[in-house]
């Protein structure tokens, strides 16, 4: 009598081998979405960085009134805006205007000689002469002691530093109808002082340097130049001495 094996209750039959490379099917599910790479958070953008634009041009009547009346905006302006024709003609006129000074103050011999005109074309072109090497010489001791700029911006700052010697051409008038010999002692003064100011403001501007340097560079050229007339007068008055 063969005995016939039951199977418990409740079992199943063994689900069928599942091929190598296959998952087994799970229950339903919706189909995932393939996820994308996160992007990175946005980083602040830095601002661009950029070369600092120029100031709007202004125009020649407000700048001459700017050098005057407020010589530091003034500067600080032309250290970045050109105005080298108004330089030299603000340079020229400062020239001319001694033409007006009496005779005592500021002999002018060779005026006697030659004629208005070519008086007048000399001391124009001897303005300019004088303004350029000028302008050079700031412009290698500015930039020896730390300043950054270009040579024509000292050479347009320079110019418009003799701007206060225009000033002094009406009392020049006046003094050759009206005795005020101590006027124009005062006035010569007073324009040599403000004239060096306006350099030392310059320099400063145009360069970017401190006040103590700017000082140091527009000083050296004045204390070499006063060095060299004594150094001069010494060796004249000696040979007057000697009978050379």
């Amino acid at each position: 009598m063969t005995d016939i094996v039951r199977e418990p209750a409740g079992s199943e039959e063994p689900a069928p081998p599942v091929p190598p490379g296959t998952e087994p099917a799970g229950p339903s599910s919706p189909p995932e979405t393939p996820r994308t790479p996160a992007e990175p958070p946005a980083a602040h953008a830095s601002p661009a960085v950029s070369a600092p634009a120029e100031p709007e041009r202004r125009p020649a009547l407000s700048v001459l009134v700017d050098v005057l009346a407020a010589p530091v905006a003034a500067f600080r302006y032309l250290s970045k805006q050109r105005h080298v024709g108004l330089a030299l003609l603000v340079a020229v006129v400062s020239s001319l205007t001694f033409s007006a000074a009496p005779v005592a103050y500021f002999p002018l011999e060779d005026a006697a000689v030659l004629p208005v005109q070519t008086s007048w074309l000399s001391e124009a072109i001897a303005a300019v002469v004088v303004l350029l090497i000028g302008a050079g010489i700031y412009h290698v001791i500015a930039r020896l002691l730390g300043g950054r700029n270009s040579y024509v911006f000292m050479l347009q700052a320079l110019g418009f530093t003799t701007l206060p010697n225009v000033l002094a051409a009406p009392i020049y008038v006046l003094h050759r109808f009206v005795d005020v010999s101590s006027l124009v002692v005062l006035v010569n003064w007073a324009i040599t002082a403000w004239t060096a100011v306006l350099g030392v403001i310059a320099i400063r501007e145009v360069y970017g340097l401190s006040t103590g340097r700017a000082v140091v560079a527009y000083l050296i050229p004045v204390v070499v130049g006063l060095v060299l007339i004594v150094a001069l007068m010494g060796l004249l008055f000696g040979a007057l001495l000697l009978g050379v």
